[in-house]
């Protein structure tokens, strides 16, 4: 089941998790929203944000003029995930 509000949830633009002996960092890249039977996202890419509608624009993303964007909704859908990749993993000194 999809939930309809994700709630209070505001992400971080960096996540640092260890594992073992490893730290690995991830920085947010996208995030999809959901709302109305209709998904929409944004990608982050370069420090720019990108909106992807596949209602508009011929189904290309276009870039935000402002290069900001709400983590928590857009054009009133909620926000259902947030993507994000690894920059990089190191070894942790114990």
């Amino acid at each position: 089941m999809i939930p309809h509000e994700v709630g209070d949830i505001v992400p971080s633009d960096t996540l640092t998790l260890q594992c073992g002996s490893c730290e690995a960092s991830y920085q947010l890249n996208g995030v999809i929203y959901c709302g109305q039977e209709h998904f929409t996202a944004c990608l982050i890419i370069n420090k720019c944000v990108w909106q992807y509608n596949g209602q508009q624009n011929n189904g290309c993303p276009q870039k935000d003029k402002t290069c900001t964007m709400d983590l928590v909704k857009l054009s009133q859908r909620p926000a259902l995930a947030y993507i994000y990749a690894c920059r990089e993993v190191k070894d942790v000194v114990t």
